[in-house]
């Protein structure tokens, strides 16, 4: 799957401008944008999964209407529900669907709980797992190994590098490691808005 970000200009209303006449499209289906905090990588996730719209230009899929999930840095879980219960909020799935996912054994200790009694790094595997079983056409993951151990990034890592052969995987991070751990196409903001700075990066 392909997207094209064509000649787009938006800013926050506020009179700075965070893309002016940018364009983008993907040349492989594992895309990774590396920098620093409020250079704008949040913002183009944004506006790539429709949250925000430009103020100019367009951004264009390869297929129509493509189902997309998103992960902000954010829990989006619904602290009163176990994590089965938010998974299941999605009708189209069953609890075999969670039992027999291939990542489910990390969170099998503590997904019946209420979400308010795991920690951030409990919570965020269940988000990852509930994104996994959603069978999206594009996913977008901003900072999506925050909160989670060192041995589960490993596992998680690999599997969207598996996802990402059939299903177009944009991700943001400004941590080295894991940036090398991903691999794929890999470009780098900037330390300020202007996303014309934006580069390739090649990591060996």
């Amino acid at each position: 799957m392909k997207v094209k970000i064509d000649n787009v200009t938006f800013d926050y209303g506020n009179g700075v401008r965070i893309f002016e006449n940018f364009f983008f499209e993907n040349k492989s289906s594992l895309v990774l944008f590396k920098g620093r905090s409020g250079c704008g990588k949040t913002t183009l996730l944004n506006l790539l999964f429709g949250t925000l719209k430009p103020s100019k230009g367009e951004i264009k899929f390869s297929i129509k209407n493509p189902k997309k999930y998103m992960i902000t840095q954010d829990i989006g879980l619904f602290p009163w529900l176990t994590g089965t219960e938010n998974i299941l909020l999605n009708k189209n799935l069953t609890k075999k669907d969670i039992t027999s996912h291939s990542l489910y054994f990390l969170v099998e200790e503590h997904i019946e709980k209420k979400c308010f009694e795991m920690s951030f790094g409990q919570r965020r595997k269940v988000e990852l797992l509930r994104a996994f079983l959603s069978q999206s056409d594009f996913y977008l993951f901003d900072e999506p190994l925050n909160f989670i151990d060192k041995d589960s990034r490993k596992l998680i890592s690999d599997y969207i590098k598996e996802l990402s052969k059939e299903r177009l995987v944009i991700i943001t991070s400004h941590y080295e490691e894991e940036i090398r751990d991903f691999g794929g196409e890999v470009y780098e903001f900037g330390d300020i808005f202007p996303i014309e700075r934006l580069e390739n990066v090649k990591i060996n």
